[in-house]
């Protein structure tokens, strides 16, 4: 076993590997600790992106096929936006 990423953050979700691709979906708290976003990444560690640009806490439910996923934002305690994105592949 071995670390696919490098840095001082929580990963807090992992959601999956989509083996077609070779990559990894993850949420963690890189950003801030007061916010998470959904990542994904090549299993060699090369080529991290984020895939959420809103800030608050991000919650990703994936299609099984990881081409697209639902997205739950958390702004608040009481506020939330729910969307459906899909995922480009590089």
């Amino acid at each position: 076993m071995r670390k696919i990423t490098k840095g001082d953050y929580d990963v807090t979700d992992f959601y999956g590997v989509d083996e077609e691709t070779n990559t990894v979906y993850f949420a963690s708290a890189e950003r801030s600790p007061l916010n998470r976003d959904i990542y994904a990444v090549k299993l060699n560690g090369k080529n991290k992106r984020v895939l959420t640009d809103k800030i608050g806490t991000n919650k990703a439910t994936f299609s099984t096929s990881f081409k697209y996923f639902i997205n739950i934002l958390m702004l608040t305690h009481h506020i939330f936006l729910v969307y459906t994105m899909l995922v480009v592949h590089k």
